[in-house]
């Protein structure tokens, strides 16, 4: 009787084995708990570790890749996560859907969008031959090394510029109307990001892209990057690349991300806390992620007077737009791979005639070899 019991014990382990693991997970209250959902690698992990110590909470901690994500968990699912870290256009979204608890909202980071390259792999005249934003869409003798941010308000943008840039210089239109589309057809954005599909053969990535620049060994010549991810690299223990530089655009955009409590927070005592924590210890958190801002709050890699760029700043977009960028931005990506399949098709099919050709000729040649003899 006890063996059976045992067996049925154990037989309702295994078909349950998941549930039970998450029973085990739950065991430490709610209320003990705070859940974090931010950025891969965007924020230092010894803080948290002295956060726990100090306040005897435990922290949950998630990423996501993008904001687009980060507002399904909180929207759709609903879950219940006690910070989150959006950025701006996307914590105004969430602020206009109720989705967040207004007076807990705080700053986090800033920087500006441009572009991270290996200098040892570019001529010096690099960026006067291609200026701004041009070497993304132009420089097709970097074709198949160069990376494009997963973020279709980044790389939507960074097109629309380019599409507008000789407009710019001319001051024709202002720089944030274009990178928010303001009056403008996304078609412009659409037909260059397709135009470098072909030409360029982009490589979208998300956080880990960075990463690759570590060494000079890496696939990429150069690419779209928040100007975090620089200083990241360039502050990491493990990176060996002395040539690793980035490139202000002169029209760009200017970012900030945001630490919100969402709606569905379970512990906002708990929340409170840890952002005055991260207050209290933003020196050590800045100097892990790499925060890009000299004393005087001014870029440190910008090559001229910071008054010579032109910002744009990422505005909220209506649900119909906000659909159609993201929506775009899906399809490019699609169509950027496939391109990049068929262009490898085609490689394996001219190695193929070529293979068949030295077969045929090789054989040609030991049959008169053998005639000959």
């Amino acid at each position: 009787m006890k063996k059976r019991f045992l067996v049925l014990i154990l037989s309702i382990a295994v078909v349950l084995g998941g549930s039970l693991g998450l029973i085990f997970t739950f065991q430490t209250p709610r209320g003990e708990v705070i859940k974090i959902i931010n950025w891969e690698d965007y924020i230092n992990p010894d803080l948290i570790t002295q956060f726990e110590e100090e306040t005897g909470y435990k922290i949950q901690y998630d990423t996501f890749s993008d904001n687009e994500e980060l507002y399904t968990k909180i929207k759709e699912q609903k879950l219940d996560y006690d910070l989150a870290f959006p950025s701006d256009y996307m914590a105004d979204k969430l602020k206009n859907d109720g989705l967040i608890k207004e007076e807990y909202t705080t700053e986090y980071f800033w920087g500006v969008l441009g572009i991270m390259y290996d200098s040892s792999k570019l001529p010096e005249d690099f960026f006067e031959i291609y200026p701004d934003f041009t070497a993304l869409f132009e420089a097709t003798d970097h074709k198949g090394r160069i990376s494009m941010k997963k973020s279709a308000r980044d790389s939507v943008g960074a097109a629309m510029l380019y599409a507008f840039r000789e407009e710019l210089k001319n001051g024709e239109f202002d720089v944030d109307e274009v990178f928010n589309m303001q009056g403008f057809d996304i078609e412009n954005a659409e037909f260059w990001l397709e135009h470098q599909g072909i030409n360029m053969s982009p490589v979208y990535e998300n956080d880990e892209g960075k990463f690759t620049f570590i060494d000079s060994e890496g696939p990429y010549d150069f690419g779209l990057y928040w100007s975090c991810d620089y200083t990241a690299i360039i502050d990491s223990e493990e990176n060996t690349n002395e040539n690793l530089e980035f490139y202000v655009p002169r029209w760009t955009n200017f970012w900030h991300d945001n630490i919100v409590v969402p709606k569905y927070a379970q512990n906002e005592n708990g929340a409170a806390q840890f952002i005055n924590f991260l207050k209290e210890h933003e020196q050590e958190n800045f100097d892990y992620i790499g925060y890009p801002f000299d004393d005087e709050n001014y870029p440190e890699f910008f090559d001229e007077d910071p008054d010579y760029y032109a910002y744009a700043i990422m505005q909220d977009f209506e649900i119909e737009k906000e659909s159609t960028v993201n929506s775009l931005m899906i399809n490019i990506m699609v169509r950027t791979a496939n391109a990049q399949k068929q262009n490898l098709l085609w490689l394996w099919i001219l190695l193929g005639v070529i293979g068949t050709g030295l077969a045929e000729w090789f054989v040609w040649w030991i049959f008169n070899r053998r005639k000959a003899t």
